[in-house]
């Protein structure tokens, strides 16, 4: 199984979600919504609770917290509880963009 630092470092887009049990909003996206099939990111839940490391390391102030990254680096950050129905398609939207992005820096070198 890859470690987190080898699936952030990849090219393809990887989420971390940062949630815990007790917030029960943020673990309904995670149940409801985050685990339906999608081939735009590769979605990486995170026990804030259990995960105190990362926690640290990522500067995480809210749950819930998404952080998209591409090759190493963050390219989506946001914290906090957005409307539940609009989420997944969020993140869709988000990772576009950010493809699109990364597609445009390559052209220019």
């Amino acid at each position: 199984m890859e470690t987190i630092n080898q699936q952030i470092a990849s090219d393809e887009l990887s989420l971390l979600y940062f949630y815990t049990n007790w917030h029960l909003p943020s673990k309904q996206i995670l149940e409801e919504q985050l685990t339906l099939q999608n081939n735009d990111f590769k979605i990486i839940p995170v026990n804030a609770d259990q995960q105190h490391e990362l926690v640290s390391r990522f500067k995480i102030i809210g749950i819930p917290s998404f952080l998209v990254f591409q090759n190493g680096e963050i390219v989506i950050r946001h914290s906090g509880m957005p409307e539940e129905s609009t989420v997944l398609p969020w993140l869709k939207k988000e990772a576009e963009n950010a493809k699109l992005k990364n597609e445009q820096s390559d052209n220019e070198l």
